[in-house]
């Protein structure tokens, strides 16, 4: 099983209540499993909410102010490695026309 991270609690055993949060539960474990449900094995990593990350300007080199789509599929690919699964690229401070060219206008 993997232990499952939440703001504020961990759940070391890999199971937690589908609705309704863990607030205020102080019970883990099979108590929270339903008959018949499905059960992933982690096999001892941890689950976790993807980061959102909203202010991005580049990485591996690339930056957002070059306006390509292979900048961006560089950003895509590198990303969700480090745990990111949302995110919002943004530009660096510039002339408008600069910022303009970035965007792709």
């Amino acid at each position: 099983m993997a232990g499952l991270i939440f703001p504020g609690a961990i759940c070391p055993t890999g199971f937690c209540p589908p609705r309704g949060g863990v607030e205020g539960s102080s019970r883990w474990g099979a108590k929270f499993r339903t008959p018949g449900e499905e059960v992933i094995d982690l096999a001892g990593n941890f689950l976790a909410p993807g980061f959102i990350d909203l202010h991005v300007h580049g990485a591996v080199g690339r930056d957002t102010m070059e306006g390509t789509a292979d900048a961006f599929v560089r950003f895509a690919i590198i990303t969700p490695r480090g745990g990111t699964t949302s995110l919002l690229l943004t530009t660096v401070t510039a002339p408008l026309e600069g910022i303009a060219r970035g965007l792709g206008r």
